[in-house]
C-alpha cells in the first residue's frame, strides 16, 4: 500500500524539453537516496511552472496544477512541494500561490507543505563553484586575472535580486577572483550589456580581466541564450572575443541532488513534529480507530475478536504485524501466538532514564491489562539506571555499593511511575543481579547438560553460569522479550543482553556489532531451551526515531519520538520478530552485520526476509 504523501519537484522546464528527461533521471537517484534515509519509498513527480505564461489560463502537460489534481485523484492528500527554480519570476510566484489556494478550496482535507529556495545554501554555492572550476581548469590564468559575472534574469522582485548579489559574493569568495559583478537580462540595473561595456573600459585602462559568466539557473534557460546574444552584440567589432567565457548550467549535478535531499528531509521532519503536536493536543478527542492486521501481500484487514481464522492468513512466517487500538485486539493476538501459561516471564527494557526509549508505564499497563497469567518482570542492574551522584569503579566495585544501586533502582521505578503499574497488576519484579550476587544461580553443568541434550553449542559457553534457579525451576513457561520500536538492531534479541546479571557489561559488547550480536544470540539459545520464547516489539506509547538533530538525547545519540502508533510486531521467534520490525522501520536486513549473525544462528523463512511491508506503514516510523 502506497503512502498518502507525494513529493513534487517543480522546475521551469516543459516536459517537451530534453532537460525534463535529465531531471527525471535525477529524480530516480533522489528517490533512491531518500528511501535509504526515510526507510520508505517516497513518491516523486516532476511538475512544470512556466516563466512567462499565466498557468491557470492554459492546459499544459505536467504543469503543477495538473499534477496536483492527478495525484489527488490517485488518493494522495499530503503534498510536499519543492521549487527547484533558482530564480522565480513575479508571475511564477503568483501562479504558485494561486494553484495551492485553488486546490485547497476545490479539494477538502488536502495538506500542502513547501519551502523557499535558499540560494545561499552551502551545497548550492559549492555546485556553482565546482562548475566554474571545471570550466577554468584548462585556462592557465591566476585568480587575479579573472572576474566573476553572475548572470541572472532579474525578473523577480528587489529581494530576489538582492539574493543574486549574495550568491555572487559567496561564489566569488570561494573562487578568490579579482572582481565580482552581477548582471541582469530582464532588469536594467545593472543590465548585462552595460556590465560588458564596463569590462571593455577596464581593458582600455590596462586592467584586463577574463570574465567568467555563471548563469543563475539549474538547467539551460532562455535567458542564457539572450545573454550570449547580448555578448555577441557587445563584441561584434572585436577580433578577440575571449573577454568573457560562459560556464555551463549546473544540470544533473550531485550537489544539487544533495541540496534537494536536505530540503526534503528538513520539511519531512517539520511535518512529523507538527503531527506529533496535533496528536498530543487532540488525542483525547479522537475517536478510537479500528485495529488492523498487516498481511504478507501488504494488504490490511480489520482485526476483530470474531475473525481469529483470518489471523492465520495474515501471518508472516510465525510473525504478526498489527495496529492494536484497544485491549480486545491486543488480547486476541497475544492468545493467538500462544501466551497462555500461569506464569509469564517478561524481559522488560529498563536501561535508563532516556525519555521514550525504555518500557514505560503506559506500554506496560496496556500489556499487563490483557495478560491472564501472573506477570514476572525481569531485569538486571545497569550502570545507567541511576542519578550519577555516586562515583565508583563499576567493573570491580558494584557489589560493595549494592545498597545504593538497589535504592537507585527503586527510585527509577518510582519516578517513572512503573512501580504503580506493577502494584496495580500485582506483578512481581525479579532483579537478576540480586539473585546472582546472592549465589542463587543454577549450577552451570545443569544448564550445559540441557543445552547439550538439544545439540546447542554456544560461542560464549560462560553465559550458562548466569541462569537464576527460580527461572530454571519454572522452565516450560512463556517468556516474552518485550522490546520497543527504536531502531533496526535494538529490538527483542538485543533486549536479551540485559539478562546478563553483571551491571557493567561492556566486555560483553565486544569490539563491534557482530560481537554483540553473537552474545545476544547465545542468550536467546539458552532461554529458548528453558522457556516458550515470544517477542512483542511495541510502540504502544512511543517509538524512537534516531536523528542526530533530534530533540532528545541519550548515550547512543539524539532522537525524536513518535507517539501513539500502537503498532506491535509479535512472534514465537525472536529472530522473525526482529527481522519484521527492522523492515517496518525501513532497514535493509541484507546490509546489517547484526542480522548476518542472526541469520546464521536461526532459521528465518524467505517470505519474512523479503516481507512486503507497506510503504504507508514504513512512513509511520520515518
Amino acid at each position: 500500500m502506497a503512502t498518502p504523501h507525494t513529493f513534487l519537484i517543480v522546475i521551469d522546464q516543459p516536459s517537451s524539453s530534453p532537460n525534463w528527461e535529465n531531471a527525471q533521471s535525477m529524480l530516480e537517484d533522489l528517490s533512491l537516496s531518500c528511501r535509504q534515509i526515510l526507510g520508505f519509498q517516497p513518491d516523486f513527480r516532476l511538475a512544470y511552472l512556466p516563466v512567462d505564461l499565466p498557468l491557470m489560463l492554459h492546459q499544459i502537460p505536467n504543469s503543477l496544477d495538473e499534477v496536483i489534481e492527478e495525484e489527488i485523484n490517485n488518493g494522495k492528500n499530503v503534498f510536499f512541494i519543492f521549487p527547484a527554480i533558482l530564480e522565480f519570476s513575479i508571475l511564477q510566484k503568483e501562479d504558485f500561490s494561486q494553484i495551492i489556494s485553488t486546490a485547497r478550496k476545490q479539494f477538502s482535507g488536502i495538506e500542502f507543505y513547501y519551502d523557499d529556495v535558499d540560494l545561499s545554501h552551502p551545497l548550492l554555492v559549492q555546485a556553482f563553484v565546482g562548475q566554474a572550476q571545471k570550466c577554468l581548469s584548462p585556462i592557465q590564468l591566476s585568480p587575479d586575472q579573472l572576474g566573476l559575472l553572475l548572470v541572472a534574469s532579474g525578473h523577480g522582485n528587489a529581494t530576489d535580486r538582492a539574493e543574486s548579489y549574495r550568491l555572487m559574493r559567496l561564489i566569488w569568495e570561494q573562487l578568490g577572483l579579482a572582481a565580482g559583478e552581477v548582471a541582469f537580462i530582464r532588469h536594467d540595473k545593472p543590465f548585462l550589456a552595460d556590465q560588458l561595456q564596463k569590462s571593455l573600459s577596464l581593458e582600455k585602462s590596462n586592467r584586463s580581466l577574463l570574465w567568467v559568466a555563471i548563469s543563475q539557473a539549474w538547467w539551460p534557460a532562455q535567458h542564457q541564450d539572450y545573454a550570449k546574444a547580448i555578448y555577441r552584440d557587445a563584441f561584434s567589432k572585436k577580433e578577440d572575443r575571449s573577454t568573457c567565457i560562459f560556464v555551463d548550467s549546473l544540470g544533473p549535478n550531485p550537489l544539487v541532488l544533495s541540496w534537494l535531499q536536505k530540503r526534503i528531509l528538513h520539511l519531512w521532519k517539520g511535518f512529523r513534529q507538527q503531527q506529533h503536536r496535533q496528536r498530543s493536543a487532540k488525542y483525547k478527542q479522537l475517536p478510537r480507530k479500528n485495529s488492523l492486521l498487516y498481511g504478507p501481500d501488504g494488504h490490511t484487514t480489520p482485526l476483530k475478536v470474531d475473525n481469529s481464522l483470518k489471523i492465520q492468513n495474515y501471518m508472516l512466517g510465525n510473525g504478526l504485524v498489527a495496529e492494536v487500538n484497544g485491549q480486545p485486539a491486543f488480547a486476541l493476538l497475544t492468545d493467538f501466538i500462544g501466551i497462555k501459561s500461569k506464569k509469564v516471564f517478561i524481559k522488560v527494557t529498563w536501561h535508563g532514564y532516556a525519555t521514550g526509549t525504555y518500557t514505560d508505564p503506559v506500554a506496560l499497563d496496556k500489556f499487563l491489562s490483557i495478560l491472564s497469567g501472573k506477570a514476572i518482570l525481569l531485569e538486571s542492574y545497569t550502570s545507567s539506571r541511576n542519578d550519577g551522584t555516586k562515583e565508583f569503579d563499576w567493573t570491580t566495585e558494584c557489589k560493595q555499593h549494592r545498597d545504593w544501586i538497589r535504592q537507585q533502582d527503586s527510585a527509577f521505578l518510582a519516578k517513572t511511575g512503573l512501580s504503580e503499574v506493577i502494584k496495580k497488576h500485582k506483578a512481581h519484579y525479579v532483579n537478576l543481579t540480586e539473585l546472582f550476587w546472592d549465589g542463587q544461580c543454577t549450577p552451570q553443568p545443569i544448564i550445559d547438560d540441557l543445552l547439550s541434550s538439544q545439540n546447542i553449542k554456544l560461542t560464549h559457553p560462560e553465559l550458562s553460569q548466569f541462569i537464576p534457579r527460580v527461572l530454571y525451576d519454572n522452565r516450560g513457561a512463556d517468556f516474552i522479550s518485550f522490546a520497543r520500536f527504536k531502531g533496526p538492531t535494538r529490538l527483542s534479541i538485543a533486549n536479551m543482553f540485559g539478562l546478563i546479571p553483571i551491571p557493567f557489561r561492556s566486555k560483553w559488547h565486544g569490539s563491534n556489532i557482530t560481537d554483540f550480536a553473537v552474545v545476544c544470540c547465545d542468550l536467546v539459545k539458552i532461554y529458548g531451551c528453558l522457556f516458550n520464547l515470544h517477542t512483542i516489539i511495541e510502540s504502544l506509547n512511543y517509538a524512537v526515531r534516531w536523528d542526530r538533530n533530534g530533540l532528545y538525547r541519550s548515550r547512543w545519540g539524539n532522537y525524536d519520538l513518535i507517539d501513539s502508533l500502537n503498532i506491535v510486531c509479535m512472534s514465537q521467534s525472536l529472530a522473525i520478530g526482529d527481522v519484521l520490525a527492522s523492515q517496518i522501520q525501513g532497514q535493509s536486513i541484507e546490509k546489517s552485520a547484526f542480522f548476518d549473525v542472526v541469520r546464521s544462528n536461526f532459521n528465518i523463512p524467505p517470505q519474512v526476509l523479503r516481507a512486503s511491508i507497506p510503504d504507508d506503514l514504513k512512513a509511520k516510523f520515518a
